[in-house]
């Protein structure tokens, strides 16, 4: 067997081995912990999964209430700009007066033989 110079060691004592002193409980111990570990891991990575799904959920929507937004300003703005060219229209003909509004000319009625 190979000496390790250094320590006095061979090379199959320098690796590494359960000794019997070491407790079956605590190995157990052990292997439970990290196999909670990986279930919890899984569980976030889930959570994650989820989460992700929701947030490209959300900017969908929030993409689609913008441009309804915007489009409800454009509306806004147009029916600002008719109610102006309303009143305009409603002072001109307030203007004009009830005679010609209507061209109300007399006109000879139609009699029937």
């Amino acid at each position: 067997m190979a000496r390790n110079r250094d320590s006095g060691i061979s090379a199959q004592q320098a690796m590494w081995y359960l000794d019997r002193r070491v407790p079956i409980a605590l190995v157990l111990a052990i292997f439970a912990q990290s196999a909670a570990f990986v279930w919890w891991a899984s569980g976030v990575s889930h959570d994650i999964q989820k989460l992700k799904e929701e947030v490209a959920t959300l900017k969908g929507e929030a993409k689609d209430r913008l441009t309804m937004i915007l489009e409800i300003a454009t509306v806004k703005s147009d029916l600002r700009h008719m109610a102006s060219a309303v009143e305009r229209l409603e002072r001109a003909v307030d203007k004009l007066g009830p005679a010609r509004m209507w061209n109300s000319a007399p006109r000879a009625r139609a009699t029937t033989p």
